[in-house]
C-alpha cells in the first residue's frame, strides 16, 4: 500500500504543477541550480527546499490516498466456512 500512497501523492504533485506552470519552472530552475550537471545524491536533495515545499503543500491539498477509492463491501461478501462467498 505505501507504494499505492507514494504514486499517487506525486500523481497529485504533478498535476498540480502542470495547472501552475510558473511553480514548474521555478522548481526546474532550482533543481538545474542545485543539482546541475552532476550526480544526484542525499546531500543536493536535502537542498531542494523549493520542491520540498511544493511537495508538501500538495500532499495538504491533495486527498488522502488511503482513503481515495475504497468502498465499503462488507454487505458483497458472506464468509461461509473457510471460502468467502457472494451474498
Amino acid at each position: 500500500m505505501p507504494a499505492v500512497a507514494t504514486a499517487q501523492a506525486l500523481t497529485w504533485t504533478l498535476y498540480l504543477l502542470a495547472l501552475f506552470p510558473d511553480w514548474q519552472d521555478r522548481a526546474r530552475e532550482e533543481i538545474r541550480h542545485v543539482i546541475g550537471d552532476g550526480p544526484i545524491n542525499r546531500e543536493k536533495l536535502q537542498l531542494l527546499s523549493l520542491v520540498e515545499a511544493i511537495l508538501q503543500e500538495a500532499m495538504r491539498l491533495s486527498p488522502a490516498p488511503s482513503l481515495a477509492g475504497r468502498r465499503d463491501r462488507s454487505s458483497s461478501v458472506a464468509m461461509t466456512s473457510s471460502k468467502a462467498q457472494p451474498s
